[in-house]
């Protein structure tokens, strides 16, 4: 049944979600083991947290008309949530309204904003029509502009384990490198690019060269930390103009940089790529707004205060600082330039696919992926 929220019975996790949203959450539970939270709008209930068995999912579909399912783009969450509803016979062809990707949030177990596949799901009944998981994969429409490409990526195991390898204390610089794309073809996601490291070469102190390839990526290594007397390391505001440098000059679509706390993937904002496309620098009046405003030192940035920001609150994480560079829109083009993902190690060591999606612009009406 559906409850407000006593949040003294809620774990850790979910206690931080009940405190971000304490007005719009809602539970339908059916103890203090197995439960969902999710957010109440009239004939909606959209879910945001599954606790216990996953099957309390087909009591919820009994009791709203339009019910939406925010999983993360993992392989095993995707998989036991929909083989779940297809055994209790609770979904078919009829049922599924629509699949899409969206970045909206991710509130499953970690406050994130990774990539998400949203199931809408209606509470028709089914006639037996049961679907494939291939499927399934075939609703999957992803928000982009009829004039941009998008793919979804994810690094393979062994490059989140090179990544993570050059950030040890015996490394005293930066390092850089090419990361080539393959393509493969996943259950669920459909077509997915599998990033892997190519080429990689030392930097200076805390500097890496322009490097002129599609995707790339540098370091932040332990030395810079101590360098600037932070525990965050964040991109810095060179960090984000190299970037636009290379994407006007190299087409590079993508740059991940590789910290202590995770990797930030730096790539330009769907809604501002084709005013930039046509641009061969960057405008001084970009330049200067992006120094004014887009610039976050992190001298003297100790956890868990992280750093106070006026209007916006404590920047004390990777995903909250991808949050508040999410507010900073360019007045004179009404967009982000930037559109940023934080993936945390804590996510990224897991044995699942933890992914994300690049957008950029179509030559002469196609999509051209280059390898790298």
């Amino acid at each position: 049944m559906l409850k407000n929220v006593d949040i003294n019975m809620y774990d850790d996790k979910d206690k931080e979600l009940l405190k971000s949203f304490s007005k719009q959450i809602k539970a339908f539970q059916i103890d203090k083991d197995n439960y969902v939270l999710g957010f109440y709008d009239r004939k909606i209930f959209e879910i945001v947290r599954i606790k216990g068995n996953i099957d309390i999912i087909s009591q919820v579909l009994e009791q709203f008309q339009h019910v939406i399912i925010n999983v993360p783009i993992r392989d095993y969450d995707i998989q036991k949530i929909i083989n779940s509803l297809i055994r209790h016979n609770k979904i078919c062809n009829k049922n599924i309204k629509k699949t899409v990707i969206t970045n909206r949030y991710f509130l499953t177990e970690y406050t994130n904003n990774l990539e998400m596949i949203q199931i809408h799901l209606n509470n028709k009944k089914c006639d037996g029509n049961i679907p494939s998981l291939k499927n399934i994969s075939k609703k999957i429409h992803k928000n982009h502009s009829d004039k941009l490409c998008s793919i979804t990526c994810f690094f393979d195991k062994k490059t989140i384990k090179k990544l993570k390898s050059f950030l040890d204390k015996k490394y005293k610089t930066e390092k850089g490198g090419i990361f080539k794309i393959n393509n493969t073809n996943h259950e669920i996601l459909g077509n997915i690019y599998q990033v892997k490291i190519d080429t990689h070469e030392n930097g200076a102190q805390e500097d890496v060269d322009v490097i002129s390839s599609v995707y790339n990526f540098h370091t932040h290594p332990y030395n810079a930390y101590i360098s600037h007397n932070c525990e965050l390391g964040w991109p810095s505001l060179d960090d984000l103009k190299t970037y636009l440098f290379s994407f006007l000059s190299y087409d590079t679509f993508f740059h991940a940089i590789s910290t202590l706390e995770g990797i930030y993937i730096l790539s330009v904002h769907p809604k501002c790529i084709n005013k930039l496309k046509k641009l061969d620098d960057i405008p001084l009046h970009l330049e200067n707004w992006i120094d004014k405003h887009l610039y976050v030192s992190k001298e003297n940035v100790k956890l868990p205060e992280g750093k106070y920001i006026k209007n916006f609150g404590n920047v004390n994480s990777g995903e909250q600082f991808v949050k508040y560079m999410a507010t900073k829109k360019y007045p004179k083009w009404k967009c982000n330039i930037f559109s940023m993902n934080f993936l945390p190690w804590k996510i990224l060591d897991e044995n699942v696919y933890t992914c994300f999606s690049i957008h950029f612009p179509k030559i002469k009406g196609k999509c051209h992926i280059k390898k790298k």
